[in-house]
């Protein structure tokens, strides 16, 4: 599942810096790796209660591209955490 990940991110970022673009993994919130991972594990889950390759290859394609079409349409982003500077901070 790492391996498919992280096959899948390094290819986009490729792309992106040789366009001259900021990642899309490194844009806030996006659904890129996430969708890579979530169809990762669906191959490995099929693959594991012994559904054909064939399928299971396409399954997870399917939920890979699915999920980031999806994104890519409906605007659909992950939640976003923002580390406030709170008053009496030590730090910087």
């Amino acid at each position: 599942m790492f391996m498919g990940t992280v096959t899948g991110v390094a290819g986009g970022v490729l792309r992106d810096v040789l366009s001259a673009d900021i990642p899309i993994i490194l844009r806030s919130g996006e659904i890129y790796a996430t969708a890579a991972l979530a169809g990762a594990v669906v191959y490995v889950l099929l693959q594991r209660i012994g559904v054909d390759s064939t399928v299971s290859v396409l399954a997870g394609m399917g939920v890979t591209a699915g999920l980031r079409l999806a994104a890519i349409r409906w605007g659909l982003t992950l939640p976003v955490v923002r580390l406030s500077e709170r008053k009496g901070d030590l730090s910087g």
